[in-house]
Formats: C-alpha cells, structure tokens, sequence
C-alpha cells in the first residue's frame, strides 16, 4: 500500500481514538509516517521483520506516550474500508462511464434507424421512379414501332407507284422510238420536233419518278449519285422544251442564254435537271403576266454558275 495512504489512514484511527492537542501532535504523527515510509526512525530498533504498519503504529504510540488503544486489527480494517471505498469509487465511476456510453450507444442508434427509414421510403420512391421510368419507355417503343410500320408503308406505296408510272411513261418512250424510226410513215420537220418535245417531257417525268424512288432511298440511306462530266450547253438547252409552254400559257417572255460547247462541270445530271426545272418553273409560276424570265450561266477556272432570273416579286430576305 502507499506510504502517504497509510499514514494518512492511521492518522485518523489515532485521531478518532484519542484527542489530543491537534495543533501539537498532527504534524509531529505526519513526519513520524513519512518518516517510517522512508527509514526506520531514529532512536528505534526495528527488526528487520517489521512491517511498515508496525513501525508507524510504534512511533505514533512512543509519541502519544502510549495511550492510544487501538490495534493492527482495527488499522486494518480501516485499511479495508478504505479500500473498499476507493473501490467503489471506482465501480462507480467505472458504472458512470458505461452509462454514458450506453446512452451514446442509444442515441447512435435512433440516429441509425432514422436513416433506415430514410434509406427505405428513398428505395421506394426509387422503386416508383423505375416503374414510370419503365412505362415510358415501353410507350416511347410502342411509338416507335408504329412510326415505323408507316414508314415501311409508305415506302411501300410510293415504291408500287413509281413502279405504276413507269410503265406507262416507258411505253410513251417506246412509242416516239416508233414514230422516230417511220414505221407508220414519213414525218415532216415540225413532227420531228413535237416528237423530240415528248421524249424531252416522258425523260422529265421518269426522271422525277426516279427522283421519288431515290427519295425512299434517301430514308433508307441508300441514294446514290452518278458524278460525272456533264456538258451545260445541252443541259441548260433541254429546259426549253418544259419551260416555253409555261410561258407562252401566261404570255412572259422567255430568254435562256445558253453557256459554251466546252464548259462541262462534274455532276449528276439528272439531279442538275431537276434543280434548273424546279427554279424555272417557280420563276413562271409567280412572274406576272407580260413578265420576262432570263436563264444565264457564267464561268471560271474552278466553278460554273446557273442564273435564273425574272420580273415577279421575289423572295424576302426575311
């Protein structure tokens, strides 16, 4: 046991037992303690057997002048009791400890379940989330198989009817071949002519039918073009035979200035056709009457140009 507890432990057992003077005799018992816990006191012969307990309870009493009755057995049970009382010091601290972690422990827990049922009602509201999620997007393919079908449809259609009008036009085709050749008879100039114009109008069509047909090419990504050198001069000539008509049936005056013999330019030219009937014909449809529409072309190096212009009202520039 500690010296200093011991010392204090039977200062009080010599306090409770006899009352002396304190101011005289307390100090003097607390050096005669620290004294016994470092070396024997001076003046007694202590064996060497003697413990600790006995050399204190000897200095205290030679100092008291031997009046004090108490015994190593009370001193003891001082002892005990001290040690008891620390003991349970101790426990209870000990006991304070763990239930202050105890109600660490509780209210980590609370926290615990709180974010539980967080984590749960979020699953659920995930779990709805995925059902919508699924719904439109069982809705975006529903939508996208019947736009679909009636894509395949109307390729379908417009296939069948190019198909239609080919025939007919290829037979018209076949006809002119006849008339040309003079099976049925000699033709005069003007004939020849009229029947140059029907060739010239049956290959617009076809090529317009043909310009259908590449279109659900188009959606398919299957259109191809044919780039080759095309020469302008007869190109921009054959307008004259779609164009003149029109013009005449609202009396415009129609003037197209043909390039020269060696301009060629790399292109399709049925798409090329199409595009110069397409800006002519806008240009008769919206000129008002006693109007004038001139066809033109320019050239360089590198690029070759078509103009088409007229006397109508144009397109704004907004």
């Amino acid at each position: 046991m500690n010296a200093r507890l011991l010392s204090g432990v039977l200062l009080g057992v010599a306090f409770l037992q006899w009352r002396p003077t304190p101011s005289k005799v307390a100090p003097r018992i607390s050096q005669i303690c620290v004294q016994c816990a470092s070396e024997p006191p001076r003046g007694i012969s202590c064996p060497p057997s003697v413990s600790l307990e006995e050399r204190i309870v000897l200095r205290v009493t030679r100092i008291a002048g031997a009046k004090m009755p108490f015994t190593f057995s009370k001193v003891n049970a001082v002892i005990r009791a001290v040690r008891m009382s620390r003991q349970r010091e101790v426990a209870a601290a000990r006991m304070a400890a763990l239930e202050e972690s105890n109600s660490l422990l509780q209210s980590q827990a609370r926290q615990l379940e709180h974010q539980t049922n967080e984590a749960r009602e979020l699953a659920h509201e995930l779990a709805l989330t995925n059902e919508e999620l699924r719904a439109v997007i069982s809705e975006a393919k529903k939508a996208w198989a019947a736009a679909d079908a009636a894509n395949r449809s109307k390729a379908e259609f417009l296939t069948v009817m190019s198909h239609e009008l080919r025939t007919p036009l290829n037979s018209i085709g076949g006809y002119v071949d006849l008339l040309e050749m003079e099976l049925r008879g000699p033709l005069t100039d003007a004939q020849k002519s009229d029947l140059a114009r029907i060739r010239r109008s049956q290959q617009h069509l076809l090529g317009i039918i043909n310009d259908i047909l590449n279109f659900t090419r188009l959606e398919a990504t299957e259109v191809h073009f044919d780039i080759i050198e095309v020469p302008l001069r007869p190109l921009v000539a054959d307008l004259d035979a779609v164009v003149s008509p029109l013009a005449n049936a609202k009396s415009l005056e129609y003037e197209c200035q043909l390039p020269p013999a060696n301009v060629y330019a790399r292109t399709d030219p049925d798409k090329l056709r199409q595009i110069m009937i397409n800006l002519v014909s806008n240009a008769v449809k919206f000129t008002p009457e006693g109007g004038r529409i001139l066809v033109s072309s320019t050239a360089d190096d590198k690029s070759v140009s078509i103009h088409v212009a007229d006397t109508g009202p144009g397109v704004p520039r907004d």
